[in-house]
């Protein structure tokens, strides 16, 4: 039998009669083990055995996906969406800060979980970038996946207007 400050733990993943995989539930916690066994003889016999200190946090990484959402159009407005986003330290929201990137380099002035596409980002690649710091006191950073503009979508034509080009 495993337990982490007199609370029993269950079999199940990581822990079996033999071994246990520390995990944040006994982050904190003494951790003891009660043997009970039968000697040569046919007597029973137990014992119990603990740690001498209590078992400390590591960082966890976050996991999941940090997408962009939206159309790639001029005017058009992209989202960071980090609802896959797990950190199993915690992720205390207050300190949740988004970033842009465009071709690698930080859109200055643009830190919303929101971008609205300019003329400027035609052809370009786009990072949506989130950073907080977890409840275990790590700072975190996570970048989705660059999506590229079209420069196709940010061609305009007003009816009537006639397309002129020197060589």
């Amino acid at each position: 039998e495993w337990f982490a400050d007199d609370v029993q733990l269950k079999f199940g993943a990581g822990i079996d009669f033999q071994n246990i995989v520390l995990g944040q539930e006994t982050v904190g916690k003494i951790i003891r083990a009660n043997v009970t066994y039968q000697d040569l003889n046919g007597h029973s016999n137990s014992f119990s055995i603990e740690t001498e200190t209590t078992v400390e946090d590591v960082n966890d990484s976050p996991t999941g996906d940090l997408v962009i959402r939206g159309a790639i159009a001029n005017g058009s407005t992209l989202s960071i969406d980090w609802s896959e986003i797990v950190d199993l330290d915690g992720i205390d929201e207050s300190t949740v800060q988004f970033s842009w990137l465009r071709d690698g380099q930080t859109i200055r002035f643009r830190n919303d979980d929101t971008y609205t596409l300019t003329d400027i980002d035609a052809g370009k690649w786009i990072t949506g970038v989130i950073s907080y710091t977890d409840q275990a006191g790590t700072y975190e950073t996570l970048s989705s996946n660059s999506i590229q503009i079209n420069p196709v979508s940010f061609f305009y034509l007003t009816p009537g207007e006639q397309i002129s080009q020197s060589l």
